[in-house]
């Protein structure tokens, strides 16, 4: 039986200037670009992004974990999303396959990754000072 969908990692990044926490610079990020084909040829992506300093999270933990062979398969809710990404250990990896998941079942439903979440807009005020 033929997989009707792909997984592909990439690893992305480099020098940053300006990017800064309250806690420290940072002069470099890196992670790593998940994307998730669709048998209609359609990609969803999500991103492992660990920020140092904030977690246990590392790169190279989230690297080992996003090996392509190892991604679960499409699924076709949101509680099946829930239990696809139950087994990631780095939040990071969780979060970019979890992204991808659901950025794929919303296309397929018509819906933007808000709407299959539930969630409603609100106005917030905000000012320039």
């Amino acid at each position: 039986m033929s997989r009707s969908f792909s997984w592909h990692v990439e690893a992305w990044g480099g020098a940053t200037t300006g990017v800064a926490s309250a806690r420290r610079a940072f002069d470099r990020r890196d992670g790593l670009l998940v994307g998730l084909r669709d048998a209609d040829g359609a990609l969803s992506f999500g991103e492992a992004t660990p920020l140092p300093g904030f977690g246990h999270d590392q790169l190279e933990d989230a690297g080992r974990e996003l090996e392509p062979g190892r991604l679960p398969a499409p699924v076709d809710d949101v509680a099946g999303v829930q239990a696809a990404i139950s087994s990631f250990r780095s939040a990071s990896a969780r979060f970019a396959v979890e992204v991808a998941l659901l950025g794929r079942l919303a296309r397929l439903r018509g819906l933007s990754l808000s709407e299959l979440l539930g969630a409603t807009a609100t106005t917030v005020s905000r000012s320039v000072l």
